[in-house]
């Protein structure tokens, strides 16, 4: 017996035997509960035997078997395009722009993170970024209590002797 749920328009195919009158019948595919009529059987048209060089079909199991679309036809439908994420993009374009930030004042204020940190002389060496007037070893500078550079000066550090 051939039976529409009306709810959804599903078409089902249920034997007989299943279907007693004033039992309700649960739709597969929306879940309505409704009681099937006499009325709603249409007269199934006998299906032509096949050919005896044609395998025959497997019988069908003896449960609803729905008639519209298919579990395998909903799932080979392409999923819809996620949506843009706002938040992720301007989280990485902040990301990247404090990158640059910090690249251009390391680039601009060399001469000053080269004196506060001496090791960084060597990463600017190698982008070839020193400072000309930056030697890789600065003489010291002269101490407050030193006397100025003169014949006082040219005393031998060890003995104070000229």
């Amino acid at each position: 017996m051939r039976i529409v749920c009306p709810n959804c328009e599903a078409e089902y195919e249920v034997p007989d035997h299943l279907l007693r009158p004033g039992r309700a019948t649960k739709c597969a595919r929306c879940a309505h509960r409704w009681v099937p009529l006499a009325a709603e059987t249409p007269p199934i048209e006998p299906a032509p035997a096949p050919e005896p060089d044609e395998p025959a079909e497997p019988a069908a199991p003896e449960f609803l078997l729905p008639v519209g679309p298919t579990a395998m036809d909903r799932l080979s439908v392409p999923p819809p395009k996620p949506r843009a994420n706002w938040g992720l993009r301007l989280a990485w374009l902040a990301s990247v722009l404090v990158l640059i930030a910090a690249g251009v004042t390391l680039y601009a204020e060399r001469a000053a993170v080269m004196t506060a940190w001496p090791p960084s002389q060597r990463l600017y060496g190698l982008f070839g970024l020193v400072i000309a007037s930056d030697s890789p070893h600065p003489a010291p500078e002269p101490r407050p209590g030193d006397k100025e550079h003169g014949h006082e000066a040219e005393q031998h550090p060890a003995t104070g002797n000229h």
